[in-house]
């Protein structure tokens, strides 16, 4: 999917991608004052009963949690859930869902101003519980009905709630590229600093300051230096196009 000009096409990897720390995933899914007491303690319950995926940023069990934009559409999915009672056990197969629409999406949508339908009722997820107010049924619709039939499906029961999914994945992409942005610049910055630790095709380094380059008269220094970067750049740009 093309989120923006200027930058790559938005994978399902890039979406699922664990990076952000708890602050930009609050402000990606649009609960902005990300330090108030409610919205920490929604994420932290939400991280420690599964709903939103995340990886620790070291090997220690303390190292901070990093998150993903699929992350962020779970998140604002548990927000508007619970806030209305339900509890996290309830939440859980409709932020799962969700976030698997998300990299369908992705995937499968040349332009994200194909998510932006002005009747606001494609993509939506439906679910259905059962007399205990357990959830039976979660699924997409993509189609614009909303007859009661198609609502209720097979599972005979009349408790049946409907999320705007679309609407929750459209604002996450929309604001993705401000955090995107930095992150491919960072990545992009390691990896051409990964680089120079290597060889060209021929054995020889890389390193701008290892003598092999470094001790070379002028004229053949510059050259050299020149190659290197020649060389760095076309690898890199054979890696963005695979």
């Amino acid at each position: 999917m093309r989120i923006i000009a200027d930058l790559p096409e938005l994978k399902r990897a890039d979406v699922n991608r664990c990076w952000l720390p708890p602050v930009e995933l609050c402000q990606l899914a649009g609960l902005d004052d990300a330090s108030a007491q409610e919205v920490r303690n929604l994420l932290s319950n939400a991280s420690l009963a599964g709903l939103i995926p995340f990886e620790r940023a070291g090997r220690a069990k303390t190292s901070p949690k990093l998150y993903s934009a699929t992350g962020a559409a779970m998140l604002r999915t548990v927000w508007e859930m619970t806030r209305s009672g339900r509890s996290y056990e309830f939440v859980a197969p409709v932020a799962h869902v969700i976030g698997e629409m998300m990299g369908a999406l992705v995937e499968n949508l040349p332009r994200i101003d194909d998510l932006d339908r002005a009747d606001g009722l494609s993509h939506l997820v439906i679910y259905a519980c059962d007399g205990n107010g357990q959830i039976v049924d979660v699924r997409q619709v993509t189609d614009r009905s909303l007859a009661p039939r198609s609502l209720l499906g097979d599972h005979g029961g009349f408790d049946v709630g409907v999320v705007f999914a679309g609407e929750i994945v459209w604002n996450v992409l929309r604001h993705y590229p401000d955090f995107w942005r930095r992150d491919l610049a960072q990545r992009t910055a390691a990896r051409r600093r990964s680089l120079y630790r290597g060889a060209d095709p021929d054995g020889n380094p890389l390193d701008p300051d290892h003598p092999f380059n470094r001790d070379r008269p002028a004229v053949d220094r510059a050259r050299r230096l020149l190659e290197i970067e020649e060389f760095i750049e076309a690898l890199m740009e054979r890696e963005v196009s695979e």
